[in-house]
């Protein structure tokens, strides 16, 4: 689509009052463009980041542990939550991802039913973690929807 095609449409225009349903929808239009680009960018292992970030009141970071160093993180989904603000139970933010778990050493993928089951993939033993995103959905979250889920 060209930028004279984008200019034209009914989405042109900023959007000041974005909802969290709103968000929700381009990130699984995006995700339904290119599953493996989005996936990427979203489960990679995100950005260092400095302290100061790193304490922000509604922005979640990762900390992650690389060469006996723990590192502070950031990636997308932590960003976009901070927007959105969190939940004072939780600390977590309001936009959550479904994840496929699976291998990324030897490719092995659970179902649904087996994420629970396994801590190591049952082919090779490597440790299992997310590999690609399913959808962008709501967190289950009592403080957004008024009763614990």
């Amino acid at each position: 689509m060209t930028v004279e095609q984008k200019m034209t449409g009914e989405k042109v225009g900023y959007h000041f009052s974005i909802t969290l349903e709103s968000a929700i929808e381009v990130l699984n239009r995006a995700l339904e463009s290119d599953k493996s680009a989005i996936s990427k960018l979203f489960l990679g292992k995100g950005v260092k980041c400095n302290e100061e970030l790193a304490e922000d009141e509604t922005i979640q970071i990762g900390r992650f542990v690389e060469d006996g160093k723990t590192y502070n993180r950031i990636r997308p989904l932590g960003l976009i939550n901070g927007m959105f603000g969190i939940s004072p139970e939780t600390g977590f933010g309001p936009l959550a991802m479904v994840c496929q778990i699976g291998c990324s050493s030897c490719g092995w993928k659970a179902s649904e039913v087996e994420h629970d089951e396994f801590e190591n993939c049952p082919k090779c033993e490597a440790k299992l973690g997310a590999v690609e995103i399913i959808r962008f959905e709501p967190t289950k979250d009592e403080f957004m929807y008024g009763e614990r889920l």
